[in-house]
């Protein structure tokens, strides 16, 4: 019998060789990333898509230093607040953001690298996922530029990319 993988995002079982989650489409992945608060001054926002090097500065309102996530090609890091069943490694907790009362679900939103391109995934949440104003239709990616403003229901952030 071959081992599976549970998805990160959905919970469903798929075979350990797969490389999307056979319910939700999500990038699988066992590896792990680094999540550091970091106080580096932003960099100047500059207009569309570039590839991204290898972190992400997202600038929650109302907090004095920016969130850095160090993103590996490939690696969905899910975004949302305090779940006790949630065990991955690939998880931000925005709860000391009042997620809860900004609205941000469990599991609201993943970010992953694919094809050189920081792409946003809403995860189904309930209050949704904002690109820009937009909103992101859930479990399709969606490409996120240095200075984009993403809201996870009422949280708002700006995303500035590193060089």
């Amino acid at each position: 019998m071959e081992s599976t993988f549970e998805c990160a995002v959905c919970g469903h079982m798929n075979p350990a060789s797969a490389t999307l989650c056979q319910s939700c489409q999500m990038v699988l992945s066992v590896k792990t990333i680094p999540i550091t608060i970091g106080e580096t001054p932003l960099p100047n926002p500059k207009t569309g898509s570039r590839p991204i090097r290898n972190s992400v500065f997202l600038h929650l309102e109302g907090s004095p230093a920016p969130l850095e996530i160090r993103l590996h090609d490939g690696v969905q890091v899910v975004m949302g607040r305090h779940d006790p069943d949630n065990t991955s490694k690939n998880f931000i907790d925005l709860g000391a953001y009042k997620a809860t009362e900004k609205g941000v679900s469990r599991k609201h939103a993943a970010f992953v690298i694919q094809d050189g391109q920081l792409k946003i995934f809403d995860l189904n949440s309930l209050n949704a996922t904002f690109l820009n104003g937009v909103q992101v239709q859930p479990y399709r990616p969606h490409i996120v530029s240095d200075g984009d403003v993403v809201m996870l229901g009422q949280l708002v952030m700006t995303v500035r990319f590193v060089e």
